[in-house]
């Protein structure tokens, strides 16, 4: 049909008796038509005649390669593309997902609508990772259709792993492969994608294709052109005379559900054991992840269990009281007082602002991890692989919670939080020990920007700045360290598991954990919960454990609806001191 404003064209005829000005085309699909050069070039020269303005939509601009000649007027095309979604456009696109769903406007000031909208968040940013999966608008519509809406066909995948599934499914089927044929085409890529990661290589040459499909074709059946076929999937890429996988995730999702077939032989079981013991490189975490998406194997998860075990195991497990409180105790003139947001705080902009904040730092994130992926440093590998141990424990729990034992998923949470706590002890020993020669590097530092800027500070001055920035330094790793361990382990269905993990340890660093899982995956803060622990901390001392206390109950007010009432008796409890800050923003206006 064709339209112009709210009018309808009731012929042919009619659309064409209008100024061409007011004509536009658009197009889709173009870069899968089978024209020829010649045809081509006459398609784009009668949209020229006939049309001010065409838009055409291609999948990818290297389809028209063989479309391309001097003749083809293509040059006359703005070209543009759809850029990754970032944090700030990903919560958009998941609330109008929730309030279609629901039939009903998202309202950021429903607590209930925002912990599904933080729920969804987490299982999409999760399967997107470090960009396995592209972030674009499509993607992210089917991972939140995919697992909200629907059940593995094949019981032995995860949630994530049937997401996955189901995106290497829609890709096929869009390309006209027909339902017979998928378990082919899966097979086919199964094996082409652990014959690559054999050769330690995502990308083979046309020769090394040839001669994978000549030994393929001896142990199956083949489907003809079935290369040709996954390329126009864009299941596989093909760039000059190399092949690789379109996306990141189909290569990861393959060799994982080779490796997972064949456990029980020797062959795979010394890959295995050389993925596990490189967890700190992306690939192998990686593929290590996709693995616990194909099977259960008991084996498996006890090798995932004493890797994480084996790091930092040098160090007991941080419990954030005796010598560790009094280090931040000595540090704590430096920090600044925790604050309430004030009584007026907008939920809804906090939120953005959070999110635009993660998108300007993504970037450098990644860049810092990339740098890292190389760093042969014994102290950087350590700490990545407690986060990587860290995460895939996370995701076990988090996609298996119905199918292990309760046993099970204690020992594996028990041991996710243990590695996290191991490494944030080893912190805590390297700076009570090495504070004054930290703070005298700190002062060089300063001293040398002092001197560049033109500026000259004083011995104290030098002294009291190196203090503070120690300080907060300092107490950022603490803080993101434990709340990295709660984004790891931290899930609205094992609450019970965590619970009973923090009744068997009983230290302060669990019973913080404890509670900013409850306060995040519950979305509420229990002021009897509050109450006790403050009081505990106080009794004891323990002023770092109260300064974490006051920090998870601030951040998690910020982002969220509370009840003035219940705000007023947080402000009593924990003195925050609402009217001070309002006064002092006041004067700050």
């Amino acid at each position: 049909m064709l339209f112009r404003s709210n009018y309808q064209y009731e012929s042919i005829e009619d659309y064409w008796s209008i100024d061409k000005e007011k004509r536009i085309l658009f197009i889709d699909d173009v870069d899968e038509w089978d024209a020829n050069s010649n045809n081509f070039s006459f398609f784009i020269a009668s949209i020229q005649k006939y049309f001010e303005f065409a838009v055409v939509f291609i999948d990818k601009l290297s389809n028209l390669s063989d479309k391309s000649t001097e003749h083809n007027y293509f040059s006359y095309f703005q070209h543009y593309s759809i850029r990754h979604f970032g944090h700030k456009k990903r919560n958009e696109l998941i609330k109008k997902c929730i309030a279609y769903d629901e039939r009903v406007e998202f309202d950021t000031s429903n607590n209930e609508q925002l912990a599904r909208l933080d729920k969804d968040t987490k299982h999409i940013n999760t399967i997107i990772g470090a960009n396995i999966v592209p972030s674009y608008p499509i993607f992210i519509v089917t991972i939140f259709h995919t697992v909200e809406s629907t059940t593995p066909q094949d019981l032995s995948q995860t949630s994530y792993g049937h997401c996955y599934h189901a995106m290497i499914t829609m890709n096929l089927g869009r390309s006209g492969i027909k339902a017979e044929d998928i378990d082919a085409c899966f097979n086919f890529l199964t094996e082409l994608a652990y014959f690559m990661f054999d050769k330690e290589s995502k990308t083979i040459s046309e020769v090394e294709l040839d001669q994978f499909s000549t030994q393929y074709e001896k142990k199956f059946v083949i489907q003809r052109n079935v290369v040709e076929i996954l390329i126009k999937a864009n299941i596989l890429r093909k760039i000059h005379d190399s092949y690789n996988f379109q996306y990141v995730y189909i290569y990861y999702y393959f060799v994982a559900k080779y490796i997972s077939q064949k456990m029980d032989d020797e062959t795979i079981k010394k890959q295995i054991t050389e993925l596990m013991s490189n967890i700190h490189m992306k690939d192998n975490a990686n593929i290590i992840i996709f693995i616990t998406h194909h099977t259960n194997n008991k084996v498996l998860l006890d090798d995932i269990t004493l890797s994480a075990m084996s790091t930092f195991d040098k160090f007991p497990e941080a419990t954030l009281s005796g010598s560790e409180k009094n280090f931040i105790k000595a540090l704590s003139t430096n920090l600044e007082n925790k604050k309430l947001p004030n009584l007026a705080h907008d939920v809804k902009k906090e939120r953005e602002n959070s999110l635009k904040e993660n998108d300007e730092v993504e970037p450098v994130i990644e860049r810092i991890k990339n740098s890292e992926e190389v760093n042969s440093d014994p102290l950087f590998i350590e700490i990545r692989r407690s986060a990587k141990s860290m995460e895939i424990i996370g995701q076990i729990l988090k996609n298996k919670y119905g199918s292990l034992e309760k046993y099970k998923l204690e020992e594996l949470f028990q041991e996710g939080q243990n590695v996290g706590l191991r490494l944030l002890k080893s912190f805590i020993d390297l700076m009570i020990n090495d504070r004054d020669s930290v703070e005298v590097f700190i002062q060089s530092r300063i001293e040398q920007i002092s001197k560049e800027k033109g500026k000259k500070l004083s011995e104290k001055e030098k002294e009291r700045t190196s203090q503070k920035i120690v300080a907060q330094f300092s107490y950022s790793v603490i803080f993101g360290w434990l709340h990295k361990i709660v984004d790891s382990l931290g899930y609205d269905k094992l609450i019970e598991i965590a619970d009973n993990v923090n009744d068997k340890t009983d230290t302060v660093a669990s019973k913080l954990i404890n509670f900013s899982i409850h306060t995040w995956y519950i979305k509420k803060l229990d002021l009897g919960k509050i109450k006790a622990l403050y009081h505990e901390f106080e009794n004891d001392k323990n002023h770092q454990a109260i300064y974490l206390l006051k920090d998870i109950v601030s951040r998690h007010i910020y982002m969220h609806y509370i009840d003035y009432k219940d705000k007023q008796k947080i402000d009593s409890l924990l003195g925050f001191s609402v009217q001070k800050q309002i006064s002092v923003q006041r004067k700050l206006k």
